[in-house]
Formats: C-alpha cells, structure tokens, sequence
C-alpha cells in the first residue's frame, strides 16, 4: 500500500520537519503505513507543504530508527518488521519491568495504584467497544511507563520505547488480527493481575505474570503470520516458528 494510495494532501497547516516526523513515525508504528510499502519524497512533501530539504532529513532519522529502508534508486519503503529485534526487546523488556514491579512490591506506592486502577478503568472501556480501538497502545503503554516512573526508571523506559519500534508493530498486528474486544480484555485482565500481585507484595508468582502478559500477543497471532502477514516480516536468520517456538520456552521457564 502507497502512501499515495493511503493519504490526500493535508490541509495548509504550518508543519515543521519534525512534526512530520513524530506524524509518519505514528503511522509506521500504528500500520497505517504498512511494513514494504512505499513512500516518496515528492508526496510527502507535498501533503505538508514543505520543501524536500527537510523532507530528506526526516527520511533519515526513520531511516536510523529502522523505520524506513532507504533503497537509493530503488526507492524509499517503510521498513519491514524484524522479528528478531522485537524478541530482543521483548526479552529486555520482560527482565526491566520484572525489576520495575519487584521494587514495587517492596516499596508500595497508594497513589501509582490508584492511577494504576484508573488507567485499568479505561482499558475497561476499551474491552466494552466503548474507546476508539487506536488508542488502546496509548493507554497499555501508559500503565507500565507510570511503574517505570514510580520506580525512578523512567529515563530506562524512554530507551526502551525508542527501541521498540519492531514490538511495537507487531502488537498492533496482535490487535487486530486476534479480535480487537476478546485482545483488550485478556490484556486488561493480564494488567490487573499484575497490580493485584503488586498491591499484595507477591514477588513469588510476578516474573511469570510479567513474561505470560508480554510474550501472550506474539504467540497469539503466530498461525497468522504464515498465512497472512509472512510479506511483512524481513529475512531472518532463524525461522518464524523457530522464533515462536522460543516465546513458549521462555514462557515455560519462567
């Protein structure tokens, strides 16, 4: 799918470079961009209304963020989702919060629960079709960054998310191609577990509760990806049900 295809100009705002950058960025991560597609200088340039100077320098910094694969003549194609790299990240995602929420237990915090409980409010809602599906990731992302601030880890957090571009795409493949209402409930179900067992100080059963909550989505989706989204992934070194096969053992040991 083209971004000629998927956009119409914008209206006549006063953009600046990273204004569209954080605007593309938002819809790579989200799929309204999706992974092989293409997407030219000209258009985007066109849709904002700025010159291909700055346009060239934002392709760049995606392009560092392996957010875009610059091709020279070929053209210029959002990137395709690296498996590896999302397991990677996910691997050091499950062992930071795991230290995150363990502090927790032992250092309670009555006003992160209570924005916690608040923020399971609206996941709530989502799981009700009461929210606009779109900004579920927010949200979901918005509870465990506010661990990650209570623990003082919030600089570790900002890394994290900068490097979580590959996860970040596949999730958004967990939402919507695991049923949107049955996803938002098990993953609100999955994040009251673990304040309960944080409000409760059980460290015992935590490190498990946190691998099942963020390996569930990749194995989710798994039979899928064979069959309908295999054209997004890029090459890797091990196979798709190699990949898999580790989630369920990292799941198993934990």
């Amino acid at each position: 799918m083209s971004m000629e295809a998927n956009h119409k100009t914008d209206t006549l705002a006063q953009y600046t470079a990273e204004d569209v950058y954080q605007i593309l960025r938002g819809e790579i991560i989200s799929l309204r961009l999706l992974p092989g597609s293409v997407i030219t200088e000209m258009a985007v340039s066109s849709r904002f209304g700025l010159s291909r100077t700055p346009i060239r320098s934002v392709f760049a910094k995606l392009s560092q963020e392996g957010l875009l694969d610059l091709q020279g003549r070929k053209g210029t194609f959002v990137s395709l989702i690296n498996l590896e790299m999302a397991e990677q990240t996910l691997f050091l995602r499950t062992q930071v919060e795991y230290g995150v929420m363990r502090y927790i237990c032992l250092h309670p915090d009555a006003i992160l629960f209570s924005n916690l409980k608040k923020n399971l409010d609206l996941q709530q809602q989502f799981a009700d079709g009461l929210l606009p599906a779109d900004d579920f990731y927010r949200v979901d992302s918005e509870f465990h960054g506010m661990c990650m601030e209570s623990a003082g880890k919030l600089r570790l957090w900002q890394i994290i998310q900068g490097m979580d571009v590959h996860y970040a795409r596949y999730r958004r493949l967990d939402y919507s191609t695991s049923g949107r209402t049955n996803t938002f409930s098990t993953l609100h179900q999955q994040h009251e577990e673990l304040l309960e067992l944080m409000k409760s100080r059980q460290i015992g059963p935590l490190y498990r509760s946190i691998t099942e909550h963020l390996y569930s989505g990749m194995l989710r989706i798994g039979s899928d990806l064979f069959q309908n989204y295999n054209a997004y992934f890029s090459p890797s070194s091990r196979s798709i049900h190699d990949i898999l096969r580790d989630f369920k053992i990292q799941i198993n040991d934990s």
